[in-house]
């Protein structure tokens, strides 16, 4: 399930997290790089919607934890589409999901929201 961190969708269980965490190893270091999940630096440019980019590199990575697939995301349609100072994780549910690069490569200038099919959904 994908959430906007924004908002405080996070409940903790009752039990003693200390206790639980202890029952698991715990590596020394752990890198996502190195795990396939993160996908290239991206340009920002002129766009310079540093919120944008960083919502839909979440969103990609937790896709690929998810299923095991790197897609890299939409930035241009997140930027068409949710513009600042609109919360991108909102916009992204309201849009039913992010689209790929591929699909919707480059900004517009104005919202196209059927242009693409999503590839992961937002969703509480």
């Amino acid at each position: 399930e994908l959430v906007s961190p924004s908002k405080h969708y996070i409940e903790l269980h009752s039990g003693n997290m200390k206790n639980s965490l202890e029952s698991f190893y715990l590596p020394d270091s752990f890198d996502w790089r190195t795990k396939g999940v993160i996908s290239p630096v991206k340009d920002q440019g002129v766009v310079g919607d540093a919120e944008a980019f960083a919502a839909v590199e979440v969103i990609e990575s937790l896709h690929v934890i998810q299923t095991g697939q790197l897609v890299e995301g939409s930035i241009a349609r997140v930027v068409d589409c949710c513009p600042q100072p609109v919360d991108p994780f909102q916009c992204i549910m309201k849009l039913g999901g992010i689209c790929s690069a591929g699909d919707y490569p480059t900004p517009t200038g104005q919202c196209i929201p059927n242009q693409c099919t999503p590839f992961a959904y937002t969703f509480r």
